[in-house]
């Protein structure tokens, strides 16, 4: 990633130097900036030039009289550190103000995947389940099935870890969970910060509901519940969820309706 530094909005007597650059924030390598000069002062018209060292792109690029001047160019790790100074010198005076921009190059993370001591399943064959022959299962919903070969690969994985516990979990199990977390990351589109590895589906859907707080479900029901309501019926411990309903606050709610 790119950074620049820069000294914003130093106004200079005579011209009024000031230097911006856009796009704001941080750039990938290979990515293209504009710094500009602009003169605000009471004399404007200045000869304005960039320079950003011997071995840059930008090296004595002069304008004529004029009140901006804009550069355009690729940033990659070379420019780490590189100083890229804008004058101007106003054509009367003479007098020469400078600015001052400074570009950082933070290197990329070099990541390398740990090695992978299992064979990871592949699913060509058309009987990916135990299933009973005679049996067609459709109860997914509440008790599914495992794919055999993810089954199997599980079954190597606990074989693995047993010829060598203190191996796996002292410096195997997290780079694997870093792996795994990246690669999900990238499959749904979000931060790898930003995703939980759980156990299973259970856990996922109980960690959110145990997320959820008494005054959210309260408001829930107050908005829903029209007025004049005759009966409102509530699991005081819903039986598909391990969570105690706030039942005190929600009769409350229904005797106010």
């Amino acid at each position: 990633m790119i950074f620049i530094s820069l000294m914003r909005d130093a106004h200079i007597p005579d011209t009024g130097l000031v230097v911006t650059q856009f796009p704001l924030g941080p750039l990938d390598t290979g990515g293209k900036v504009t710094l500009t000069c602009n003169t605000t002062g009471g004399n404007p018209l200045a000869e304005l030039n960039w320079d950003c060292g011997e071995d840059g792109d930008i090296k004595n690029n002069t304008s004529g009289n004029t009140s901006s001047y804009s550069v355009r160019f690729e940033v990659n790790k070379s420019y780490n550190g590189k100083q890229c100074n804008c004058s101007a010198t106003h054509p009367v005076t003479t007098c020469t103000q400078f600015s001052q921009i400074t570009l950082t190059y933070h290197l990329q993370e070099e990541y390398s995947p740990p090695r992978i001591p299992i064979d990871l399943p592949v699913f060509k064959d058309t009987e990916n389940d135990e299933f009973q022959t005679t049996v067609l299962f459709i109860n997914h919903g509440a008790f599914g099935g495992v794919l055999k070969q993810a089954m199997e690969t599980a079954q190597k994985w606990q074989v693995h870890t047993e010829r060598q516990p203190l191996r796996f979990f002292d410096r195997e199990l997290i780079p694997h969970l870093v792996y795994i977390s990246r690669r999900l990351a990238k499959f749904v589109g979000c931060d790898p910060s930003d995703l939980v590895l759980v156990t299973n589906a259970t856990t996922a859907i109980n960690t959110v509901v145990k997320g959820t707080s008494n005054q959210q479900i309260v408001d829930i029901v107050r908005k829903s519940l029209k007025k004049g309501t005759k009966l409102a019926v509530f699991d005081h411990i819903p039986s598909n969820t391990p969570f105690i309903l706030p039942i005190k606050e929600l009769v409350d709610i229904c005797r106010e309706k």
